[in-house]
C-alpha cells in the first residue's frame, strides 16, 4: 500500500482534472493488476496511469496485462508519431 500512495499521490498532487475522477479510475482495477502495474513501472506515475487506463479500456485480465507490461507497450506508444491534429477538427 505504501507504493501504491507513493506511486498515485504524484498525480493527485498534480491534477488539473477532478481528483475523484482519478481516484475512481485508479481504484477501479483489481488489486493484482495494480500490483504488477506498480512493480514494473518502478516510480513512473504516468506510465502507471497509462496502463491502468488500458487495463478499463479494453478490459485487460491478468496474462493480457503482465503480456503489455513486458513488451514496451507504453515506451511503443508515446513514441508513435501520429498527425491527428493536422487531419481531424478541433473540439
Amino acid at each position: 500500500m505504501y507504493y501504491f500512495y507513493q506511486l498515485y499521490s504524484q498525480l493527485v498532487e498534480n491534477c488539473l482534472q477532478g481528483v475523484d475522477d482519478l481516484l475512481k479510475e485508479i481504484c477501479s482495477i483489481p488489486w493484482f493488476h495494480q500490483q504488477r502495474i506498480i512493480d514494473k513501472c518502478k516510480g513512473d506515475a504516468k506510465k502507471a496511469l497509462f496502463f491502468v487506463r488500458k487495463v478499463i479500456e479494453n478490459s485487460w485480465g491478468r496474462d493480457v496485462l503482465l503480456n503489455f507490461l513486458g513488451t514496451d507497450l507504453y515506451e511503443r506508444q508515446a513514441k508513435a508519431l501520429t498527425n491527428f491534429s493536422k487531419t481531424l477538427p478541433a473540439p
